[in-house]
């Protein structure tokens, strides 16, 4: 027997260990059943296995580190599963392999440095997980990717420069995770990327003009981060689809001020002054902790009335744009 195709036919239960047995098989496809429990580890003794579908059914506990000995995979499809733990490592030493589909499960851990040396690899999807740590630079080495979801994970640290490798890519999903620093610019040199997404992270400075270079883009998701500067007009005349709303940022720190005590105060220079925004639309200005006596005016941000008590006030002034983002800065 060299194929199993029994996908949609509600099926329930276990996997039986017995299907390490079968020498011969080439195809496991079980998907979109109701399937339970662990893998067994026997899946492992299938040398000649090539497609493994057990996508959508309710599996749970680890991913098997016997699936190292399945030299000839090329296909491995688990998402929407119920699977815990780590990725093996051992993954890594797949040759074959060209999808690796893991989405929509509970794997948490790092992700393996080791599937950097995956080089058949061409679809790599571990959305929807519980994945921390940093994003492996070897990832860059995957040059025939085109397809790459790591979004909705617990990613933290810089996206990196290496993806600049990534020259096959179509497809780039970093979104909804803890990732920090600057786009790199070198993202501008993926000439065949179509969707880009980093939407929700924590990413800082400006949006690089490079950007403007990936003409077959048909998505941009920049929004949610707290980016600053301007957006370039590059950026602007791309005609992908752009998500680029950012919250409001200090541009510079507001300076301590001294106001007497019954005596009129008007602060010399707005607070607007001292924040930013991508999108330029700020609409409102809000102050917590002022002495008794003084104001802002919400609109233009300034600060004036007359104090009626004496002391040294920590004051927080905010920021907010159309789109409800705020910021604070503390004077």
């Amino acid at each position: 027997m060299t194929k199993i195709d029994l996908n949609e036919n509600s099926l329930s239960g276990t996997l039986p260990s017995e299907l390490g047995d079968l020498s011969n098989l080439q195809s496991l496809i079980l998907d979109n059943n109701s399937l339970s429990g662990s893998l067994p580890s026997e899946l492992g003794d299938l040398s000649n296995l090539e497609i493994l579908w057990l996508q959508r059914n309710s599996l749970s506990d680890t991913i098997p580190s016997t699936f190292v000995s399945l030299s000839n995979l090329q296909d491995v499809y688990l998402s929407n599963n119920s699977l815990s733990g780590t990725i093996p490592s051992e993954l890594g030493s797949l040759s074959n392999l060209q999808d690796l589909d893991l989405y929509n499960n509970s794997l948490s851990g790092t992700i393996p440095s080791e599937l950097g040396s995956l080089s058949n690899l061409q679809y790599l999807d571990l959305y929807n997980n519980s994945l921390s740590g940093t994003i492996p630079s070897e990832l860059g080495s995957l040059s025939n990717l085109q397809i790459l979801y790591l979004n909705s994970n617990s990613l933290s640290g810089t996206i990196p420069s290496t993806f600049v490798s990534l020259s096959n890519l179509l497809t780039l999903y970093l979104d909804e995770n803890s990732l920090s620093g600057p786009i790199p610019s070198e993202l501008g040199d993926l000439s065949n990327l179509l969707h880009l997404s980093l939407k929700n992270n924590s990413l800082s400075g400006q949006i690089p003009s490079t950007l403007g270079d990936l003409s077959n883009l048909k998505s941009l998701y920049l929004n949610n981060n707290s980016l600053s500067g301007t957006i370039p007009n590059r950026i602007d005349a791309l005609s992908a689809d752009k998500q680029l709303e950012n919250p409001p940022y200090v541009e510079t720190q507001i300076p301590d001020v001294n106001a007497t005590s019954g005596e009129n105060f008007n602060l010399i220079e707005n607070v607007s002054e001292n924040f930013g925004d991508i999108n330029d639309n700020i609409i409102s200005y809000g102050a917590k902790d002022l002495p008794d006596g003084l104001t802002i005016d919400s609109t233009s941000g300034a600060i004036f009335g007359t104090p009626t008590n004496s002391g040294t006030f920590t004051v927080t002034v905010t920021a907010s744009d159309t789109a409800e983002g705020v910021v604070e800065e503390l004077n």
